[in-house]
C-alpha cells in the first residue's frame, strides 16, 4: 500500500533519508518501529497589507524623515488648511541673486561639458 500524497514517514523525516513510501517503509521495518505518517501543515499565507495600511506606513516614514531633517511640516499643513502664509515664509532660505549660478546650475553645466 502506498502512502498518500507522497510524504515521508516521521522516522525518514527525522533521519533525513529517502522514504520508499510503502506502509510500513523499509527504514521503519529495519529499525523495528511503527511507521507513522503525519500530514504536513498547510502553508501559511502571508497577510497582504491593504492599500490604506501601505499608504499610512509610507506617510509615517516620510513624516519621520521630514522631522529628522528639521522640516516643520505641521506648520505648513496648518497654514495650508487656513490659506495663510507662515510669518517667516521665505526668510530661512536666501533668494537666488540674479546672474549668480546656483549649485544646481553648476552641476548641470559640468554634466553638459562632459558629454
Amino acid at each position: 500500500m502506498s502512502l498518500t500524497r507522497g510524504h515521508s514517514c516521521v522516522l525518514c523525516q527525522q533521519r533525513k533519508v529517502r522514504c520508499d513510501q510503502q506502509k510500513p517503509c523499509a527504514n521503519c521495518i529495519h529499525a523495528q518501529v511503527e511507521c507513522k505518517v503525519v500530514p504536513p501543515q498547510p502553508a501559511r499565507r502571508k497577510r497582504r497589507k491593504t492599500q490604506e495600511e501601505d499608504l499610512t506606513d509610507r506617510l509615517k516614514r516620510y513624516e519621520a524623515l521630514m522631522t529628522h531633517n528639521g522640516v516643520d511640516f505641521r506648520t505648513v499643513l496648518d497654514n495650508d488648511a487656513t490659506g495663510d502664509q507662515p510669518e517667516n515664509a521665505g526668510r530661512d532660505e536666501p533668494k537666488p541673486t540674479p546672474g549668480v549660478d546656483t549649485p544646481n546650475d553648476e552641476v548641470r553645466e559640468n554634466a553638459r561639458q562632459k558629454k
